[in-house]
């Protein structure tokens, strides 16, 4: 997502074990994004823990934090709006984000 759909693209050039860039739309179009935590992954992960192997707990959480244009808007796509922080811990006009 990083390198946007052409810089993708050159990877699966590159690599074509990768999937198309279509074949990857394709799959992930039911998906639903809503801004916030997903709570689901990490209690789907926190279940799965218990029979993992020792070999299988390295784990990386990688966060890349972004200044965020303040205010709040109707997002045209869900028709919701957004714009406040969903932390727990905070209220108001969100100003950074993560991804």
């Amino acid at each position: 997502m990083r390198c946007g759909t052409s810089g993708y693209s050159g990877f699966v050039e590159k690599y074509p074990l990768l999937p198309s860039v279509r074949c990857l739309q394709s799959h992930t179009k039911f998906i639903e994004f809503k801004s916030g935590i997903l709570e689901d992954m990490l209690n789907l992960v926190e279940a799965v823990i218990p029979s993992m192997h020792d070999f299988e707990w390295d784990c990386a959480l990688v966060l890349d934090e972004l200044k965020l244009k303040e205010g709040e808007r109707r997002d045209p796509s869900t028709g919701l709006m957004v714009g406040k922080s969903t932390l727990a811990c905070h209220s108001g006009i969100a100003t950074k984000g993560l991804k």
